[in-house]
């Protein structure tokens, strides 16, 4: 497996009904296994924040501590190089989501009906650093 610069062309390997969607410019990587593509994933500065992405295939999703560990090692990475706040929007009924982002230092900070916002401060023990009239705007 190898991480590499991310290519338009990545997600559509993933899933082709992702052909006319492009990621917003910012930091994006993809992981491959030979020439399969596993997943991609990357981040978006926003006024005061940045947004998560990724997009993972059935296969790394079968393959929970690898995917794990990288992400841990990402943002272990990022903690010293992104001062600023990280979000994650996920589908309410992705419990699976949702528990994992716990894991990996987010805490919850907006809900509607469909998605669950989550932020992390920048480090590993999570926290927030958002004042409350920053979060309504951003989730």
């Amino acid at each position: 497996m190898k991480l590499v610069a991310f290519e338009p062309a990545h997600l559509r390997q993933l899933d082709p009904g992702t052909a006319n969607l492009m990621p917003r410019p910012g930091v994006a990587f993809s992981l491959l296994d030979a020439d399969r593509v596993l997943g991609c994933a990357g981040l978006v500065p926003m006024a005061g924040h940045a947004e998560a992405w990724a997009l993972i295939s059935d296969e790394l999703r079968a393959r929970p501590m690898i995917l794990h560990r990288l992400v841990v090692r990402a943002l272990r990475m990022l903690d010293d190089r992104w001062p600023t706040p990280l979000l994650a929007v996920v589908q309410t009924e992705s419990r699976t989501a949702r528990n994992w982002l716990e894991r990996l230092g987010f805490r919850r900070n907006g809900r509607d009906a469909n998605w669950v916002c989550y932020e992390r401060n920048g480090t590993l023990s999570g926290g927030s650093t958002m004042a409350d009239s920053d979060r309504a705007e951003s989730c």
